[in-house]
């Protein structure tokens, strides 16, 4: 019997676009958003930020010393911050499976500007919302750690508040997956709503 759902954040219940914060970046910076990519796609900066090792400020000096200007951190924060559109049908299926009664854990690898971002957007306070209804928040910047890394999904088995076969994990990427089930999760990789719903209607999440 699942007793708890274990969720990711990104590609599930929200959309994000890495070029769209470029072009943020770039607008930023006074420079195009080809050059910014260069020289923050795959730096380690990004992967700190993620494990709570650095900050936006950190970002914002690396900037200022590449691009030989000053940044405004508050604009950086934003452009860096808003790259997220919600799923709805995936939010509110979200809903349906903590109404059902089954306990809800977001997993995630993520950073604060993101997640104070999702949590105080105007114009998408029903992700604000969709955040309080979960039971346990296990993020990467919190946890100084990202999947696939055993030290996340420790950190997510201490949540989920049953055995770890009695535990339904979905994520986006199947190299996540594979760790979750390494740790004795019940995990498929996200693929749609409709497979998931299939996934959880047969093994009696949902009706």
């Amino acid at each position: 019997m699942i007793r708890t759902c274990l969720f990711d954040l990104g590609n599930v219940l929200v959309r994000f676009c890495h070029d769209r914060m470029w072009r943020q970046i770039a607008e930023v910076v006074g420079s195009d958003d080809h050059e910014v990519a260069r020289r923050l796609k795959g730096h380690q900066i990004l992967t700190d930020i993620d494990t709570g090792h650095t900050t936006v400020a950190d970002i914002a000096n690396y900037l200022s010393d590449s691009f030989g200007c000053a940044l405004p951190l508050d604009a950086l924060t934003l452009a860096i911050a808003d790259i997220f559109t919600p799923v709805p049908d995936m939010v509110a299926l979200a809903h349906e499976v903590a109404e059902r009664g089954h306990r809800l854990v977001l997993l995630s690898n993520t950073c604060v500007p993101h997640i104070d971002w999702l949590r105080t957007a105007p114009q998408h306070a029903e992700l604000s919302r969709l955040l309080d209804r979960f039971d346990a928040l296990v993020l990467s910047y919190e946890v100084a750690a990202v999947k696939p890394s055993a030290a996340i999904y420790q950190a997510a088995l201490d949540q989920i508040n049953c055995e770890p076969g009695e535990c339904f994990y979905t994520d986006d990427i199947a190299e996540y997956v594979a760790a979750g089930r390494s740790h004795g999760l019940d995990a498929e990789q996200f693929v749609g709503i409709d497979e998931l719903r299939r996934h959880l209607t047969s093994r009696g999440v949902l009706g």
